[in-house]
């Protein structure tokens, strides 16, 4: 049964990607800004349900695998970084690969700090 919520998850998660990347420019912004959204949310997720104990597994793999996974995307961040490269944009491409990487990094951590705050509010207060 899991499958299927991960399946439905991947549905959504792809569909709102192809949505908020509608408009991109030449820079890939739009991906960009998806890929923070998204490893704030997984880190987020991570830690708020390894701490709180009270989303169940499913549905915690339904939403990290089915639509944060199908949301985020190496390969369209790959596939970008190729078509600046290959047009030229030499700089931009670097500026992209350096704020992927800088800027995902931290947007987990600090959905890492704030999944984990959240769920000891809980505790405290439940």
């Amino acid at each position: 049964m899991i499958y299927i919520y991960v399946g439905i998850g991947g549905i959504i998660g792809s569909i709102a990607r192809f949505l908020f990347s509608i408009g991109q420019g030449s820079f890939p912004l739009n991906i960009l800004s998806i890929n923070m959204i998204g490893s704030f949310l997984l880190g987020f997720l991570t830690k708020f349900a390894a701490e709180k104990k009270s989303l169940s597994p499913t549905l915690t793999t339904a939403i990290g695998t089915g639509i944060i996974g199908s949301f985020t995307t190496l390969s369209t961040f790959s596939l970008d970084t190729l078509t600046l490269l290959q047009a030229g944009k030499i700089i931009q491409a670097f500026i992209y690969i350096a704020a992927s990487t800088s800027l995902g990094l931290t947007a987990a951590f600090i959905g890492m700090i704030t999944g984990s705050k959240l769920a000891a509010r809980g505790h405290n207060h439940g």
